[in-house]
């Protein structure tokens, strides 16, 4: 792949994906809503839209020679296809192309992610791998003196954070340990890298102490095995250099601490203790409904973004009873699960042969490499991998994917020959000039691309942007007084975003709900209303409509409302007491007195349960 183009014109294109991979997990903006993963989307399409442009230079000078891509590109072609027609098959294909809000995981991104991959495949050998590896340290250093501050009280940030304070520029401590834990390798590398710096390599092992120190702070246990993960191959392959027997004895040896390891999480065994978390039960419920999903829709899933849409649906009682209505999720917390509920069995089968074909060239080029050049590629290796163990328990959040996906493609890249720079003597002059001609155009044709592609892509999320700047400024923003100029003013400027284009839905019912508490009703519910002829699975917008009537003691007209809901989320007992009681007022004694068998059928021993046989009768 791209054997003939400039050595200059493939740095271009690896520092543009080490930039874009490191700001996609860095760029923060605070001025917006959301300050964490719309700045990263927006970086995400950006660079993803300019490496687009450039690559056309390689393609098209290969263009004869395509069949001999490497097969994960050719695998990851139809996979991207295969979304992108789950996407146009969406129940909302606004959600699908773009991801819900604060996520961003829609069709988008994962043409991004398959950007990325594909330019990490085509530029990327054993002499350049040294690059992303020192681009990965660097976010990692970063992130981990970050964190030291934030669990010391020094963040000049104030977050609104539900969480641990340690959670980086991901948002999330999970999200901030996974991120240390695949950069972590990258800086043990440099660690035992004897031909590096001295000074490289204390910075390093100062860097990687923090990362773990972070990542204990955090206390995200994945982190420590995500590292744990990639650092053993890095290990093991620097062992074998020196005594194969060796290297097989600490093979088995990591082969035995999987399994106490895989069992401790599961809550057997000694190592139990140290490494199962409550939320290892959490996962386990989401992956149920993912595959509750996905039997529901085999054929191609409900759509990149809509896994929060159908959860309430598909989760069963036990999930509910062990955590409340209210625990949700918006992904399946299994990035194989997740790919086959929103993308279907076609989906699935090319995602895991992805993957498969990707560990088997990580295999060839380790196999095919020795001394230096091999621990590079096992560090590399050893950072994918330490991906793809959080991608098993975690989310494709776009700060910790980008690396993922553009280790993926690089990974493939070192099972690729290295390029051969070809130097030809013309005797013609015109010959000559004919070549640089025709090279200076398909140059100035990529730059041309690469601009275009930019411009386009700042169109489709400049708006976004805006929008979430102008929701913020109004979220903390009350009437200065009841007088209709006042809340008519108000109003203006709580319906900026949700006016900007493309219409975000989850700015209509944040903007829906501040109308209500500002008592314009009729205004809340038009917004509510309308997002729901857009979105009718959107349970937030029919939670407000009912809560607005039965605010306003109009409970007969909440019935339709909280019917929908019962329908979205069968087994929230709270939400079926609130329609009892509406049916009740309705005069509907009946169907009062069906909801208490409901509820008795899934949560007799509740409040719920108590409340309903009380108000509404057996």
């Amino acid at each position: 792949m791209i054997q003939n183009v400039s050595k200059t014109w493939r740095t271009a294109l690896e520092w543009i994906l080490i930039v874009t991979c490191g700001f996609g997990t860095l760029f923060i903006w605070t001025a917006t809503a959301d300050p964490i993963n719309l700045p990263k989307f927006v970086v995400l399409s950006l660079g993803s839209s300019i490496l687009a442009g450039l690559l056309f230079i390689g393609l098209a000078q290969n263009i004869r020679s395509f069949i001999r891509f490497p097969i994960p590109v050719l695998i990851l072609i139809p996979f991207i296809i295969v979304l992108f027609i789950s996407s146009m098959a969406s129940d909302y294909r606004y959600m699908s192309f773009f991801g819900i809000y604060q996520r961003n995981d829609g069709f988008l991104s994962s043409l991004a992610f398959a950007i990325l991959f594909i330019v990490g495949a085509a530029v990327f050998r054993i002499s350049s791998a040294e690059k992303i590896l020192a681009g990965l340290a660097v976010v990692g250093a970063i992130e981990a003196i970050y964190g030291l501050a934030q669990h010391f009280g020094a963040d000049l940030i104030g977050w609104v954070n539900p969480y641990n304070t340690v959670i980086g520029t991901l948002g999330n401590p999970d999200f901030m340990a996974a991120v240390l834990g695949i950069a972590g390798v990258a800086l043990l590398w440099f660690v035992i890298d004897g031909q590096s710096r001295l000074w490289i390599r204390v910075g390093s092992a100062l860097g990687l102490i923090a990362a773990l120190l972070v990542i204990v702070f955090s206390q995200a246990r994945q982190g420590l095995l995500n590292f744990a993960f990639g650092a053993v191959l890095l290990v093991i392959t620097w062992i074998y250099q020196r005594s194969r027997r060796l290297a097989q004895g600490a093979g088995v040896v990591t082969l035995l601490c999987v399994v106490a390891g895989i069992f401790g999480m599961l809550q057997v065994g000694p190592l139990s203790r140290f490494l199962y978390k409550p939320s290892i039960s959490f996962r386990g419920d989401y992956w149920r409904a993912g595959i509750a999903i996905f039997k529901s829709h085999p054929l191609l899933g409900v759509g990149p973004g809509r896994f929060g849409a159908y959860f309430r649906e598909y989760r069963d009682a036990k999930q509910v009873l062990r955590f409340g209505p209210n625990v949700i999720t918006d992904a399946a917390h299994n990035v194989v699960i997740h790919v086959a509920a929103t993308g279907g069995i076609f989906a699935l089968l090319f995602y895991l042969l992805l993957i498969g074909t990707i560990f088997w060239f990580g295999v060839r080029a380790l196999r095919s490499a020795s001394a230096r050049r091999q621990m590079i590629v096992a560090a590399v290796f050893g950072a994918w991998i330490a991906y793809q163990i959080q991608s098993f328990i975690s989310i494709d959040n776009l700060g910790i994917a980008v690396w993922g996906w553009a280790l993926g493609g690089v990974l493939v890249g070192l099972a690729q020959p290295e390029f051969v720079e070809r130097f030809v003597v013309k005797s013609r002059k015109r010959a000559r000039a004919v070549a640089d001609n025709g090279q200076k155009r398909l140059q100035a044709i990529g730059i041309s691309l690469a601009l275009l592609f930019a411009i386009v892509s700042l169109i489709l999320t400049g708006p976004m942007f805006g929008a979430d700047v102008a929701m913020k400024s109004v979220l903390s923003l009350r009437p200065a007084s009841n007088s209709a100029a006042d809340l008519n003013a108000l109003k203006t400027e709580i319906m900026r975003a949700p006016n900007i284009r493309p219409n975000e839905p989850h700015y209509e019912v944040t903007a829906a709900q501040l109308l209500l508490q500002v008592g314009l009703i009729q205004d809340g519910r038009t917004l509510l209303q309308k997002d729901l002829r857009m979105d009718p699975r959107d349970f937030g917008a029919w939670f407000y409509l009912a809560l607005s009537d039965e605010t306003a003691n109009k409970r007969v007209d909440a019935v339709s409302a909280r019917q929908q809901m019962a329908v979205l989320d069968p087994y929230n007992a709270p939400s079926l007491l609130e329609l009892g009681r509406d049916l009740k007022a309705a005069g509907d004694l009946a169907g009062a007195r069906a909801i208490v068998a409901r509820i008795n059928s899934f949560a007799p021993n509740t409040p719920e349960a108590k409340s309903a046989q009380t108000e509404l009768g057996g």
